[in-house]
């Protein structure tokens, strides 16, 4: 029977490079080799690098390169095509769209959200504005910071109530994320996300318990995972320590 052969993608372009690393990994692990050849490839900057692949030697991956015009794999003697892609990118360009809208280009079935999900969520602003829309819940009042104005920022200019949150607008994984009890850690938290070339989204804090629930579509149903609570001990040090 032949094998279904899946591009396992990880890399990125930002900080979140290590994680990206770990979870595809394993999901190489996990997928197996019985059903699936498995071909790890890396993006960083739309430059791509095998990293382990089902059946090829490594002198041969040294030689490796992806043929950016139609996705696939090309080797001294062979080329091989692949028939999905399971992103397990964190950040871009995996989590913001633009992967996705490659591999819609291609026709190329691939996991998770497809191009219009994945690039209003990554951006948190937009994400609020379409539940803000949609009437479903009440969402933190927000104030946006652009990356080009982040070097003069005076946090006088904001109307805002003390605690607040602030994190980099388009960014995962909860980096740079931090809650903040004056306006002197809020300059410091914004000087932080200058660096990291993003926007500053500082919203209102709203205390609370936080749960995350997942959910997929398999063969045209709809399934829901587990119900999971996400604890975050280290906001109560933040409020004692600031």
């Amino acid at each position: 029977m032949r094998k279904t052969t899946i591009a396992i993608v990880t890399g990125g372009d930002g900080l979140e490079a290590a994680s990206s690393a770990a979870s595809a990994h394993n999901v190489y692990n996990r997928l197996g080799d019985e059903h699936f050849n498995r071909v790890m490839l890396a993006v960083e900057r739309w430059c791509w690098t095998v990293i382990r692949a089902d059946g090829i030697d490594s002198d041969s991956l040294t030689q490796a390169w992806v043929d950016r015009a139609n996705f696939r794999l090309e080797l001294p003697d062979e080329v091989i095509g692949f028939d999905g892609a399971f992103i397990a990118l964190h950040g871009a360009p995996g989590e913001t769209g633009h992967l996705q809208a490659w591999f819609e280009l291609l026709g190329l079935p691939y996991t998770g959200s497809n191009l219009l999900a994945s690039a209003t969520a990554m951006d948190k602003r937009a994400c609020k504005r379409v539940i803000e829309a949609e009437g479903l819940m009440r969402v933190p009042r927000d104030w946006i910071i652009p990356a080009r104005d982040l070097t003069a920022f005076d946090p006088k200019h904001i109307d805002v109530s003390y605690p607040v949150i602030i994190k980099p607008n388009a960014h995962g994984s909860g980096m740079g994320v931090h809650l903040v009890t004056n306006s002197q850690a809020l300059l410091h938290c914004v000087t932080q996300i200058d660096i990291m070339g993003q926007a500053a989204l500082v919203e209102e804090f709203i205390p609370g318990r936080e749960f995350t629930v997942g959910a997929f579509i398999l063969n045209g149903e709809i399934g829901i995972l587990p119900v999971a609570e996400v604890l975050r001990p280290d906001y109560a040090r933040e409020l004692t320590q600031e």
